[in-house]
């Protein structure tokens, strides 16, 4: 064999360590990190939460990448290692209070006990969605401030999560129907709309100081939900009335 052919086809292996932790017959590839490090998703999580909080304050139109920047405590240029552009950062910020609330509103139902009932399970969403609101999540405050402001694309995209999110709700509700727990005359619709559309309101309540529900106040959102849940499937109403 030629020297310069001899020489081209001895490849250096890898280090001694390399191969050690590869093991198993394993290419020292095989040790390689794959995907991003934590480091990198915790970056990332930050930019998006630096992201929401501006978008809820200015809008979309009026937030910059040197805006989200100065939020997160970095350069704007940085934050393209993490987000194409703007608009990819948006549409981050969009999936996160959508699907990350329908997840989370899936989660808290699945901590409850088998077999609660449905009036349970029913306070259990509210409690959340309670929560959520009052608590002033910025990923959902910015949702509402900015789903009429962004392209037409990502509206079209985004505007059909909360209808999945009220879905949730009405199959819930069916449930209860079906279990014997609410009058099976009761309009479905009327039901989630008399509690999540209330709570939507929530907000205005909660920080307005009505009747203790300040944020200082003792109707915490638990209480408040439960009250409302009381209200709903008891009524207001006396035995003398």
């Amino acid at each position: 064999m030629p020297k310069r052919v001899e020489a081209l086809s001895r490849r250096p292996s890898a280090p001694k360590n390399l191969r050690q932790k590869a093991g198993n017959g394993k290419s020292a590839k095989a040790v390689r990190r794959k995907g991003p490090s934590r480091k990198t998703l915790d970056k990332r999580q930050l930019i998006l939460a630096a992201a929401a909080k501006v978008f809820k304050e200015k809008g979309f139109s009026e937030t910059s990448l040197s805006d989200i920047g100065k939020e997160a405590g970095t350069f704007a240029g940085s934050l393209y290692y993490h987000f194409a552009s703007k608009h990819h950062l948006v549409d981050a910020v969009l999936e996160f209070a959508t699907t990350g609330m329908i997840d989370r509103f899936s989660h808290a139902l699945e901590q409850l006990p088998r077999g609660s009932s449905y009036r349970e399970r029913i306070r259990a969403a509210l409690r959340f969605h309670l929560t959520q609101v009052m608590e002033k999540d910025n990923f959902i405050l910015a949702y509402w401030k900015i789903i009429d402001q962004v392209p037409a694309d990502l509206r079209a995209k985004h505007l059909s999560k909360p209808h999945a999110y009220d879905v949730i709700w009405e199959d819930l509700i069916k449930r209860a129907k079906k279990a014997g727990e609410i009058r099976k005359e009761v309009n479905t619709s009327i039901f989630r709309m008399l509690l999540v559309g209330a709570t939507n309101t929530g907000l205005d309540w909660y920080h307005l100081g009505l009747s203790g529900l300040h944020a200082g106040g003792t109707l915490t959102p638990d209480r408040l939900a439960d009250q409302m849940i009381d209200i709903l499937f008891e009524g207001s109403a006396t035995s003398k009335s």
